[in-house]
């Protein structure tokens, strides 16, 4: 899987239930259970300061917001332009 599309895909989720924190298992689960993969990419944003992440949770910091609605855009916009065709 494409670590970019993975970041992209999780933080526009979690923007989705924000201000709550997200399950981290339904996030693992999305990964197809791949336990190193779920590691690698929640710490990865938890380092980089886009996500608090807990043992069971993840939540988007303000870093993380600003980002994840960034992404959201560039997506609908896509969308939007796939559907004008």
């Amino acid at each position: 899987m494409d670590p970019v599309v993975l970041i992209s895909a999780i933080l526009t989720t979690l923007l989705d239930v924000d201000p709550e924190p997200a399950p981290a298992s339904s996030i693992y689960m999305a990964l197809g259970c791949d336990h190193s993969l779920y590691e690698s990419v929640s710490l990865s944003l938890a380092t980089n300061g886009l996500v608090v992440k807990t043992s069971t949770t993840l939540a988007l910091t303000d870093l993380g917001r600003e980002k994840a609605k960034e992404l959201q855009a560039i997506y609908d916009e896509a969308k939007a332009a796939d559907q004008s065709v």
